[in-house]
């Protein structure tokens, strides 16, 4: 590529000038600041070389065109000159310098995010932490055990004479252990049955046959004498001496002899939530495990069987007893021969929290209308209730033993309803 020069100056006119041409000393630069010519691609000039050879030529031009006076003429070409030699590329510093601010200011808004983010997480943890003991405090507060307010039993009640036999593994109940995680507990008694010993309240391991499990007798009577038992199942936070005390009042009301399932408690919240997988028929609840497993030999022995449930006790009552009636079909027993066999039993709930009982049983739903539990969840519910009875199910309303204005879980109390129990079918 070839850059052509611009095209010359005309001739001056003939008229006298007063300007003096320039001397040659001056037009050299002139003469070295023309372009030139590119032979090849490879010897390309960057676009700010060439711009700047045509300033220095204009530039030459411009001063053959002014006057010659006083050595203005040469410092005007040495600053015309120092205009055209390219300058240094102080753009590129300064765009470097902008994009480093920019990269610093990036990782700046970044850990930013990232420690907000952290904050906000653990502000939430802390919160739900929080909320969760808030609700598990009101739910403690609130909400009684099925053992609360139960009148205090004689001393030495569940005890049998000294020296009687235990089975291998009974031992005195004992106490929920704390985790060292706020308001949850390990039951050790979860699943176990609760009877009488040497000691007082006695747990039994879980797989105990019934005939070698001491039952709590009723107050002020031979405990050797011949009486129905009741299994009995309580409710939410309840542990398992608590449970005996219970079951003493429901033997004392009924006359009959009671061993327990124990529904072991392992704090508020979790035992709703595990009251609420057991609504859903959810696998796990080691007291339905062990009632099923009562339930299904005492169908074989042909015996009247008697079933006692409070709040949570009613719904895994209805598991344990569906589960009861699943076995018995795998033993290859007609639809027809296990409705016969379960009309041996004779279930009584008392604010049962299960909406609903598989058939076969005789029941009697016993509730109070201001009961907070069974109101909304069993047989407080009018259609739970008109299904049940729909189904040949008695469902009795008990008056409140207590003002609904006060604490409603007043109503709920097992205490309340135990002047209900019987024994009839």
């Amino acid at each position: 590529m070839t850059v052509n020069r611009l095209a010359p100056r005309p001739p001056p006119s003939s008229t006298p000038s007063p300007l003096q041409p320039l001397s040659p000393r001056v037009k050299a630069p002139a003469e070295q600041a023309r372009p030139l010519a590119l032979n090849s691609k490879d010897s390309f000039q960057p676009a700010s070389s060439a711009k700047a050879s045509v300033t220095a030529r204009r530039a030459t031009e411009s001063l053959q065109r002014a006057p010659q006076s006083g050595g203005q003429a040469p410092r005007a070409h040495e600053a015309a000159q120092a205009k055209a030699q390219p300058q240094p590329a102080g753009f590129f510093d300064t765009l470097g310098q902008g994009l480093q601010n920019l990269g610093q200011g990036i990782q700046d808004f970044a850990e930013g995010v990232v420690q907000g983010a952290t904050d906000i997480v653990q502000d939430t943890a802390q919160a739900v932490q929080q909320g969760a003991n808030a609700v598990n405090n009101a739910v403690d507060t609130a909400v009684h055990g099925t053992g609360d307010f139960a009148p205090n039993p004689a001393p030495g009640f569940a005890t049998t004479p000294p020296g009687t036999p235990l089975p291998a593994g009974a031992r005195p109940v004992q106490a929920p252990q704390p985790t060292g995680v706020p308001d949850v507990s390990i039951d050790p008694d979860d699943g176990w049955i609760i009877g009488a010993g040497p000691t007082g309240p006695t747990a039994y391991p879980p797989n105990t046959p019934p005939s070698e499990v001491h039952p709590i007798t009723p107050e002020g009577q031979d405990p050797n004498a011949p009486r129905p038992t009741i299994i009995f199942t309580n409710g939410i936070l309840t542990n398992s001496a608590d449970q005996a005390k219970a079951a003493q009042q429901l033997a004392n009301e009924t006359g009959a002899n009671v061993i327990c399932v124990h529904n072991g408690t392992n704090g508020g919240v979790v035992d709703v939530t595990q009251a609420g997988g057991d609504i859903l028929s959810l696998p796990g609840n080691p007291a339905t495990h062990t009632l099923t497993n009562l339930l299904t030999q005492a169908a074989q022995s042909g015996q009247p069987v008697h079933v006692a449930a409070h709040s949570q006790g009613g719904i895994i009552t209805s598991d344990a007893l569906q589960q009861t009636k699943d076995n018995l079909s795998a033993q290859g027993l007609s639809d027809a021969q296990i409705e016969q066999i379960m009309g041996n039993f004779h279930v009584q709930t008392f604010g049962g929290a299960a909406p609903s009982y598989p058939s076969g049983p005789h029941y009697t739903h016993v509730v109070h209308p201001g009961d907070p539990v069974s109101g909304p969840l069993g047989m407080g519910n009018p259609l739970n209730a008109a299904n049940a009875i729909a189904n040949g199910q008695e469902v009795i309303i008990a008056p409140n033993p207590g003002p609904i204005y006060d604490n409603p879980f007043n109503n709920h109390d097992f205490s309340g309803y135990a002047p209900q129990a019987d024994l009839s079918p």
